[in-house]
């Protein structure tokens, strides 16, 4: 298993310091940006507490390709899973009529007909599905054992606690006039806990980060060496992670508040994981991704991809029928 905590040779050429490509952020990122910020809901403070689908910024998309979104990037399902389906059908909530009327009226071409449906509500079905890894550290905890994933959301959540105090706090920041990344820059290079638990080299880095945060974010994705098709995925990815603040980021963006704040938050995680690889075995994210392919076999990844998509087309399917049903229930 490699050591994260072992510090790394001055030799290795990827240890360097996190530089802007540019002064001012692209054209493409800033497109992007703008394709990935909307995705994420607002969540009101609880003294006026206002309840918000926390899907609203999906909500442009087709159903499916929203569960898609939320599977891939951050493994979310928002629909049940099959037992329940079959369950309903085997207590005679679904009936054939109820699975028939809801394949007449679909909307696009479906892979089922009544009886494949049926067969498959009455089969027991593996529940495995395919896991697609976007973040270092989640891939680094489930196959060796360690805490990265928690130990940045935990320092993140740190930071913005501070800044977005109201109060509360027997200190207050500062730097809480600041953008969120200014603030954390200001403080973070200091800080030197990340360091003692093996991101070697971390306040050096933090010491000459670019002054935009869209800057920032677009120059550790050129030095991962992302491609450009991957960003959005990879942006949407690292923003699911930290979803709770993001909310809330939105929420004071709504009030025309803390405005660069949402890709200042980005840019933190992003940065503390570029950290993270700069003392990882992988090179860039094509070594990244062929370890990931490595891990697993490509036949049993194209085999899960495949029984995945069709399953989660069955059971949207099933959902719409029970749904149906519960309406039509209620209205009689």
């Amino acid at each position: 298993m490699f050591n994260f905590a072992k510090a790394s040779s001055d030799k290795n050429p990827r240890q360097q310091a996190l530089t802007g490509v540019n002064s001012h952020p692209s054209a493409t990122i800033q497109k992007i940006w703008e394709q990935v910020k909307d995705r994420v809901a607002p969540v009101w403070p609880l003294e006026d507490y206002v309840a918000v689908n926390p899907f609203m910024g999906l909500s442009q998309y087709p159903f499916i390709k929203a569960q898609q979104l939320l599977s891939e990037k951050n493994h979310q399902d928002i629909l049940l899973p099959w037992s329940e389906y079959q369950r309903a059908y085997a207590e005679g909530k679904l009936s054939t009529a109820d699975l028939s009327a809801i394949l007449e009226a679909a909307e696009t071409p479906t892979s089922f007909s009544v009886q494949t449906l049926e067969y498959a509500l009455s089969t027991p079905i593996s529940g495995a599905r395919y896991i697609q890894y976007y973040r270092l550290s989640e891939w680094m905890d489930q196959t060796h054992g360690t805490h990265w994933e928690m130990l940045i959301q935990d320092e993140i959540s740190r930071y913005c606690a501070a800044h977005y105090d109201r109060g509360f706090a027997s200190w207050g920041s500062p730097w809480a006039k600041l953008t969120l990344y200014a603030a954390w820059r200001s403080q973070a290079c200091y800080d030197r806990r990340l360091e003692k638990l093996g991101f070697t080299r971390l306040n050096t880095y933090l010491q000459v980060l670019p002054d935009s945060s869209l800057v920032a974010i677009e120059a550790v994705l050129t030095q991962m060496k992302v491609q450009v098709t991957d960003w959005e995925d990879v942006l949407y990815a690292y923003l699911l992670s930290m979803n709770g603040w993001a909310s809330w980021i939105q929420y004071q963006h709504t009030r025309q508040q803390a405005t660069e704040d949402l890709h200042g938050l980005l840019a933190m995680r992003l940065i503390y994981e570029w950290a993270l690889w700069q003392n990882s075995p992988y090179g860039d994210w094509s070594a990244f991704q062929a370890a990931l392919t490595e891990h697993r076999n490509r036949d049993e990844i194209t085999t899960l991809k495949a029984q995945q998509q069709l399953q989660d087309e069955g059971r949207y399917l099933c959902q719409q029928a029970l749904e149906k049903v519960y309406q039509r229930r209620l209205l009689n």
